[in-house]
């Protein structure tokens, strides 16, 4: 819809020129680098990106937030169910590609 020149959706027009080889090589990045890395190449689509419905995408952000995790205000229980998390999402990175 546009009103005097401006789209009213501009996410998702974005989105819209945002096509499969984009999405599909930001998903194979995301499996060995940070989503920050990844998404270097493409910065105005990192907001869509971020929201997208992928399983890469979204266990690479959180294990990327994981990773930032402060270790010393954890007990040791904490500590061991992020190490479990990790490992799951880990799995979910590596299996994919």
């Amino acid at each position: 819809m546009q009103v005097r020149g401006w789209t009213l959706f501009k996410g998702l027009d974005a989105a819209y020129k945002m096509n499969s080889n984009l999405l599909k090589n930001v998903e194979i990045e995301c499996c060995t680098k940070t989503f920050e890395e990844s998404t270097k190449g493409v910065p105005q689509f990192k907001t869509q990106l971020s929201c997208w419905p992928s399983e890469i995408i979204q266990a690479r952000i959180s294990f990327d937030a994981a990773c930032r995790m402060d270790l010393s205000t954890m007990t040791p229980l904490q500590m061991q169910r992020l190490a479990a998390l990790k490992r799951e999402l880990i799995q979910t990175l590596h299996g994919q590609y």
